[in-house]
């Protein structure tokens, strides 16, 4: 029989603090606990508030890690995204968050990285490691990372172009990106917006694609970014 040791979890001994911000995370039952009533009830809401529709749910991978790739309008696009998954993804689905805006003090990141399970992105002072712990995520079998590779939230609604890092993480790599179209949103909650109104969102998947045979160089990146700003904008109804 083999012998048993005891190993403490990665981050025991660390402040709330630098477990919040640390990544990948070791969440205690606690926080287990409180996320999981957070999504249901973000769940619930959307559905109830904003009569949260999702289409093409049928091109959703089952059985091994993906992408999710969306436009980027309004705070509420990574909790629609979330919310038409299966329950049991919750824990498993890190959606990409700027480290400057949503790891700069103890609220933000306790809803970031407690509620959301955010993977923090550094769009300053070092993005390329940032994108490389995209590309661990999705090494991980099971989990999905959601991101928005306009870099930040549309005024107006309309498609921003396309940041060429989403081409780093996917160029050569084995791994699924679903496109998806978040519709709604800009109106329900806006850029600048504090208070959410009543207004309905949808949101729409397309085909899901491997970019496993384009070069992981630039060439290539860029080729993977204008073929997923086409997918989404041919989802928008």
């Amino acid at each position: 029989m083999a012998r048993w040791v005891y190993q403490s979890a990665p981050d025991f001994g660390l402040s709330w603090w630098q477990r919040v911000r640390r990544f990948p995370r070791s969440p205690d039952l606690t926080v287990w606990g409180l996320r999981s009533l957070a999504g249901a009830s973000l769940r619930f809401y959307l559905k109830i508030y904003h009569r949260l529709k999702a289409h093409g749910l049928e091109n959703l991978p089952q059985g091994e890690s993906f992408a999710m790739v969306a436009n980027h309008a309004s705070h509420l696009d990574a909790v629609c995204l979330m919310a038409a998954l299966p329950l049991e993804y919750m824990h498993r689905c890190f959606p990409a968050a700027a480290t400057d805006y949503w790891f700069r003090n103890p609220l933000t990141m306790l809803v970031a990285g407690g509620m959301l399970n955010a993977l923090a992105m550094d769009r300053k002072g070092h993005p390329r490691r940032s994108l490389q712990a995209c590309r661990s995520v999705l090494e991980e079998p099971g989990n999905v990372l959601i991101l928005f590779p306009e870099g930040r939230r549309s005024p107006d609604g309309q498609l921003l172009p396309f940041r060429s890092g989403i081409g780093y993480v996917l160029a050569g790599t084995p791994h699924l990106v679903v496109p998806a179209y978040i519709g709604g949103t800009d109106r329900a909650l806006p850029r600048g917006g504090v208070i959410p109104i009543p207004s309905p969102i949808t949101v729409h998947f397309g085909t899901p694609r491997r970019f496993a045979d384009v070069p992981p160089e630039r060439e290539g990146y860029d080729q993977v970014t204008a073929d997923l700003e086409k997918a989404i904008r041919a989802l928008k109804p």
